[in-house]
């Protein structure tokens, strides 16, 4: 299974990805699958 999520700006996702309600949804997530997650900057 793949998932892309698309952010405006590299601020933004972290910003997500930091909070504290996405990080009730990573302990799950990390609880249930392994998972490679990784960043990529399109504006470089």
């Amino acid at each position: 299974m793949s998932a892309l999520i698309e952010f405006p700006t590299m601020a933004k996702l972290k910003q997500w990805y930091d909070s504290p309600e996405y990080a009730k949804a990573r302990l799950i997530r990390d609880e249930a699958v392994t998972a490679r997650v990784i960043f990529v900057d399109g504006n470089a």
